[in-house]
């Protein structure tokens, strides 16, 4: 039902190539007339902070050094500071003049049922 849920103010866009990404990092700044702050979104490293001492880990994928060219990755970017009425589709649309978009991800916190 409409109005049930909203947007906990940011969400995530995935492009499929990273330089579309970077070029919506630089340009997009603003949705409906506020202002907005776009970063490219990183993995959470808290979880792996949470483990005890001496837990398994598998160091070879984790600990190689960052490359910041070349990555295969896909071009994941988080939008902070949107409206609680913003959708999928809201972001979707702000973002498709940039680059194909493949995923659209907001957050959202259930209202009063």
């Amino acid at each position: 039902p409409a109005g049930s849920e909203t947007c906990r103010g940011f969400g995530y866009v995935t492009f499929s190539l990273l330089e579309d990404a970077q070029r919506a990092l630089r340009e997009v700044t603003t949705f409906e007339g506020h202002e907005i702050k776009v970063d490219v979104a990183k993995k959470k490293l808290r979880e792996k902070k949470q483990q005890p001492p001496g837990a398994p880990e598998t160091p070879s994928k984790e600990q190689k050094p960052k490359k910041p060219k070349g990555a295969p990755k896909k071009a994941r970017l988080i939008v902070r500071n949107l409206s609680f009425k913003c959708s999928e589709d809201d972001l979707k649309a702000l973002f498709s003049p940039f680059g194909a978009v493949l995923e659209v991800n907001v957050p959202r916190k259930a209202g009063r049922a």
